[in-house]
């Protein structure tokens, strides 16, 4: 699974022209120094720009997720979710207010298979992403009621 995202990333930096390895390219010293010496005033300096721009600072941290976890952009996300007509696709229910909907994947490959509700994602997570587990556990509850 890490081989897979590790790749996706390594193949997401080369097309943007950036080095796979962060030791091919080291933090100049200048700026090493600068951040030791600053550390704090910068932290506080970040801490004021998210609480002043709360949107802003949300779209970033969810689009480096998006990129580092899934391999994907902010606007793939979106039209993948877009042609599911907004609607999560297990189930097939509009996402509950205020809440962010899932990227489900294969654990195996990493490829992403669609946008669902956090609950549904976590349903197939817990039946290992296995078909014949789910059917299973369908039978059981069709012959409990």
């Amino acid at each position: 699974m890490e081989g897979v995202k590790r790749q996706k990333l390594d193949e997401n930096r080369l097309w943007r022209g950036r080095p796979v390895d962060k030791t091919q390219r080291p933090m100049r010293a200048s700026w090493r120094h600068y951040y030791e010496r600053n550390r704090e005033k910068l932290k506080a300096k970040k801490r004021a720009y998210y609480a002043s721009n709360p949107e802003k600072a949300m779209a970033s941290m969810r689009r480096a997720y998006l990129l580092k976890r899934y391999g994907i952009t902010l606007e793939q996300y979106s039209s993948l979710l877009e042609a599911q007509g907004g609607l999560c696709a297990l189930c097939g229910e509009a996402p509950f207010e205020g809440r962010i909907m899932s990227v489900d994947h294969d654990h195996r490959t990493g490829v992403v298979r669609g946008i669902l509700h956090n609950i549904c994602n976590m349903g197939l997570g817990a039946f290992w992403d296995d078909p014949r587990r789910l059917r299973q556990a369908a039978e059981y509850l069709e012959r409990c009621l």
